[in-house]
């Protein structure tokens, strides 16, 4: 078991050591896709997907960033 996590643990350090090389749209693209879609599928609200279109809007423009560490966590799963 402690192989395991061991294992995990490094496999993830390596993921994220090469998540600040995506370029800014990569980011946006995985924090839409991953984050806030299915969060959207679940609420199933017009208000939900207008809001994650215009938020995903923005960070292609640069004017928002998603938070990193939020996207380690989905790394993770």
């Amino acid at each position: 078991m402690r192989k395991i996590l061991i294992t995990i643990t490094f496999s993830l350090a390596a993921i994220l050591a090469l998540i600040p090389l995506a370029s800014a749209e990569d980011t946006c693209d995985f924090w839409y896709d991953r984050v806030l879609v299915p969060q959207c599928q679940e609420d199933k609200t017009r208000q939900c997907w207008e809001g994650i279109n215009q938020w995903y809007a923005d960070c292609k423009a640069g004017k928002v960033k998603p938070p990193m560490e939020h996207v380690s966590r989905h790394v993770e799963q």
